[in-house]
């Protein structure tokens, strides 16, 4: 009997071990340029559903999955950041066509941050958006006959000028 109790003990331990934890997000939306050329917008569901939107003036659908290991990896930088204790936005004054970024969460820490440039970014968003950089330049994706709206294109980009009529 005192070994069937250590026996279903052992094994009670090792499934437990396997059990993973729910990520910890429902779904990121983040809009990113480079300040110059590169601009797209992406989402990215708790199970790894990626929905990719490149260009500005003609805009481009993608999607594509991230494995478990990727989707993981960003469940882990993203558990690491205090949204609630961040500014909203992160900026340098000074700069001029820097890199920025707007990410907008949903879930456990339903929140948004904006960067414009990188000297004062905290360094686990930093590490974030690394991240998802990485992923951006290196997800196999398909074109997707859809069209997605972006919370994190809301006030991103500054409006276009008016016109002037001759």
């Amino acid at each position: 009997m005192k070994k069937l109790l250590i026996l279903l003990t052992i094994v009670t331990f090792i499934n437990c071990e396997h059990i993973e934890s729910p990520i910890s997000f429902s779904a990121l939306d983040i809009t990113y340029s480079s300040g110059w050329s590169k601009n797209y917008s992406v989402k990215i569901t708790n199970t790894g559903d990626v929905v990719m939107q490149r260009g500005r003036g003609r805009k481009l659908f993608y999607k594509g999955q991230l494995n478990q290991q990727e989707l993981r990896k960003l469940d882990s930088l993203y558990s690491t950041i205090p949204f609630e204790k961040y500014d909203s936005a992160y900026i340098d004054e000074d700069g001029f066509d820097l890199a920025s970024y707007k990410i907008i969460t949903s879930g456990n820490k339903s929140t948004g941050v904006y960067v414009y440039g990188t000297r004062k970014v905290p360094p686990a968003l930093r590490n974030l958006m690394e991240y998802i950089q990485g992923i951006e330049r290196n997800i196999k994706l398909a074109p997707a006959d859809t069209v997605v709206s972006f919370r994190s294109e809301k006030d991103f980009y500054p409006p276009s000028p008016p016109l002037k009529s001759n």
